[in-house]
């Protein structure tokens, strides 16, 4: 019969053979005497082994290390004396019937560590049951001390972070090191930026470069040397689309030129594009709910963020029910990697902005709303005037107002902040190139936010 420890023991064995970014984070340090099958103990010592040896981990050298006197010395200790066979690996590593998901492997690991821990200090409580009159004194003393030490590791240790978490606050107060810089000093000066281990989320209608500014963002963090690493998972758009803003921003090539295929890049451009950022902006085309989730907790990167999560492809078709998931996984990972940001981007419920008649969209228009603004940290809206001054449907009402609502404009809501102000950025946009810098407020549009009707404040301003 099939136990759920079994079944435990099964998901994290089948999640670290395939993973090799849980191979990084948690292989090497695994203790064994928590897994009750030792079969999956001696596959995973033949694991750790072939990561010391410095070979790849994959069935085939699985087999070609089962008879190395290492593991044979393993085995005995053990007290198994029987290679792995093809057969068992197949069992083991490839049975796709058990759920593999980050989220139970995590839950599958804590499960066994505190099971593995009680089951040592029952069996050692029973042992001073069993050799009362000291029987065995030396016996008893060593297990006693041994309890001892595991009571360091897992306790006392916890309560040296609590002791230093005083000092920690003041090194990160000192250092803003609590906040990830952003490349708007005026945003970073409001914000503070984003909060290190927690959710930000950025929302805006289609077209209003909410993406554009978040590229720009990322090149400025890999140039700056804030972060030397940047990860973006494409829900939507395709690589090429994603790169063709990076050319623009870096090679000063107009989108339109490379659209149109009026100007092509050369391969000098592309090496200094690659000498600057390979390696260190990544783009993920990935848009199925359990790849990016897989995906996700395959890094260990310090920021990540999602284009769009509207895009998704959701279990079951529920965008719902998957964004309440995502945000579910999204802390569980920012659980482990508390110096890492996970910003996720999302179109707006129009329909929502039409009822209220907003044109720069709250935090209320999101999709998912209250959830997202309960899980984030921070919480920001883009909004693009020229737009709606383009849009054949409201060029009676904003005629001759390009003057105020010029191309080269961008805004910026703050709709949350946790530790700071809320109100708008103003953003001159570079449109032909994908670049933003700060602007001083314009004040006849810093007004469009929540609590007045846009339409009647343009009403005014006509």
């Amino acid at each position: 019969m099939t136990t759920k420890t079994d079944i435990y023991e099964q998901s994290i064995v089948i999640k670290i053979f395939h993973n090799k970014r849980l191979q990084d984070l948690y292989l090497d340090d695994m203790i064994l005497g928590m897994f009750s099958n030792k079969r999956i103990r001696i596959i995973l010592f033949i694991m750790q082994h072939i990561r010391k040896i410095n070979m790849h981990i994959s069935i085939d050298n699985i087999m070609l290390q089962r008879e190395s006197s290492t593991v044979k010395k393993f085995m005995n200790k053990i007290q198994e004396y029987d290679l792995i066979t093809e057969q068992e690996l197949s069992l083991y590593l490839e049975n796709m019937s058990v759920d593999s998901s980050p989220q139970q492997f995590i839950d599958a690991y804590n499960i066994l560590h505190d099971e593995a821990f009680a089951n040592y200090v029952s069996n050692s409580i029973y042992d001073f049951n069993y050799e009362v009159g000291y029987k065995n004194r030396a016996g008893i003393i060593a297990k006693v001390r041994a309890m001892q030490n595991v009571y360091n590791v897992i306790y006392r240790s916890k309560g040296k972070e609590r002791q230093d978490q005083i000092g920690d606050a003041m090194a990160n107060i000192n250092n803003n090191s609590a906040y990830m810089r952003l490349s708007s000093n005026r945003l970073t000066s409001t914000l503070g930026g984003f909060s290190k281990g927690y959710i930000a989320s950025a929302i805006g209608r289609p077209s209003h470069n909410k993406s554009t500014w978040f590229t720009y963002d990322s090149t400025w963090q890999i140039k700056s040397g804030n972060l030397d690493e940047v990860h973006i998972i494409g829900a939507e758009e395709n690589a090429t689309s994603f790169w063709r803003r990076i050319f623009a921003i870096e090679l000063g090539i107009t989108i339109n030129d490379m659209l149109y295929n009026i100007r092509k890049i050369s391969t000098e451009e592309l090496a200094r594009v690659k000498k600057r950022y390979d390696g260190k902006i990544f783009f993920h085309p990935v848009k199925g709910f359990y790849d990016i989730i897989d995906l996700i907790f395959s890094l260990k990167v310090p920021y990540i963020w999602i284009d769009h999560i509207n895009a998704i492809d959701y279990p079951k078709g529920d965008m719902y029910k998957g964004i309440i998931d995502l945000i579910s996984y999204e802390k569980d990972w920012l659980s482990t990697n508390k110096d890492s940001v996970i910003a996720n981007l999302s179109q707006v419920n129009t329909k929502n902005m039409m009822n209220t008649k907003r044109l720069f969209p709250s935090k209320e228009d999101a999709y998912m709303s209250s959830i997202l603004e309960q899980a984030s940290r921070e919480f920001i809206s883009f909004y693009y005037p020229y737009k709606d001054i383009i849009d054949k449907d409201l060029q009676g009402r904003f005629a001759g107002k390009g003057k105020i609502f010029g191309p080269d404009l961008v805004q910026i809501s703050i709709e949350k902040n946790s530790l700071g102000d809320i109100g708008v950025i103003d953003l001159k946009y570079q449109y032909e190139y994908g670049k933003f810098e700060d602007l001083a407020p314009v004040k006849e549009i810093s007004n469009i936010i929540l609590g007045n009707s846009d339409l009647d404040l343009f009403d005014k301003l006509m």
